[in-house]
């Protein structure tokens, strides 16, 4: 699948995937297919606004809006809305990304009714001298990554990222709200549970002020609370006795009746009564 917007020299036009009962959609974008709206020009990127059931971007499917122009005066990069009733899954290098070059970068804002997952993808809203975009996800139930990106960065100033779940998962990850020139933008987290492992947060400027990072749930970093297991475990062959077929040496048959009677309830115990 591809949809496609492209101008050379005026704004890019707008893509809205918005149908008349959205949760009879499950939008699924995959093996390289693009939702991408762009101009090569001084206009702005084109806006792009998605609504379903569920959306999934996997196998480098991706979604985008982008002002290219390199010349003074481009325009910004457009803006990208998806809002799924249950949930947004991006898997296997799948991207959402807004893209300025030469000026601001485009806001991504991403709602699920339930969960939010990224495996192994981005959302990135890159930009130059006019400042990072802004990425908002929101999910009542979870938003969980492993392995993937969130970042704004920017030459300008860093945008910003604010993150609105219940339980959030930051597993191998990257929050980046970076700036080469100017100042880092702000993270948020607005979480009643957070948990991170071997994760990086960033929202550092070099040349400026670096961002805040603001979290509301108390910061658990799973990395250094695992322990090994000892190597002397218990040998079951110590706490039960075997049945009377392995104590016997050879090739031994067995006759089982069923209903009354019958095997002892555990090895080594007694054989349950036969009489009523």
């Amino acid at each position: 699948m591809v949809v496609l917007s492209w101008s050379e020299r005026g704004n890019g036009g707008d893509i809205v995937i918005k149908p008349k009962n959205p949760g009879a959609l499950d939008l699924n974008v995959s093996k390289g297919a693009q939702i991408s709206t762009a101009t090569i020009g001084s206009g702005n990127g084109g806006r792009i606004d998605i609504a379903a059931s569920s959306v999934s971007l996997s196998s480098g499917g991706y979604i985008s809006s982008a002002s290219l122009s390199l010349d003074p005066g481009a325009g910004i990069a457009g803006n990208v809305i998806v809002e799924a009733g249950h949930s947004v899954v991006l898997n296997g290098e799948g991207l959402i990304t807004t893209a300025a070059p030469n000026a601001a970068g485009g806001n991504i804002s991403i709602t699920a009714g339930s969960e939010i997952h990224l495996v192994n993808s981005k959302i990135t809203a890159q930009a130059g001298p006019g400042g990072g975009g802004n990425i908002t996800l929101k999910a009542p139930a979870l938003t969980y990554l492993l392995n993937s990106t969130l970042s704004a960065e920017a030459v300008g100033d860093g945008g910003n990222l604010m993150i609105d779940p219940s339980f959030f998962v930051l597993n191998n990850s990257r929050l980046i709200s970076r700036s080469t020139s100017a100042n880092g933008g702000n993270i948020s987290i607005s979480a009643d549970y957070f948990f991170q492992s071997s994760s990086l947060i960033d929202a550092s400027a070099p040349f400026g002020l670096p961002g805040t990072v603001s979290v509301t749930a108390p910061d658990l970093d799973l990395s250094g609370s695992l322990i090994g297991l000892p190597s002397n475990l218990l040998d079951v062959k110590n706490l039960l006795r075997p049945d009377c077929r392995v104590r016997l040496p050879g090739e031994v048959s067995s006759f089982i009746m069923l209903g009354r009677g019958g095997l002892p309830i555990a090895p080594g115990g007694f054989v349950p009564s036969g009489s009523p």
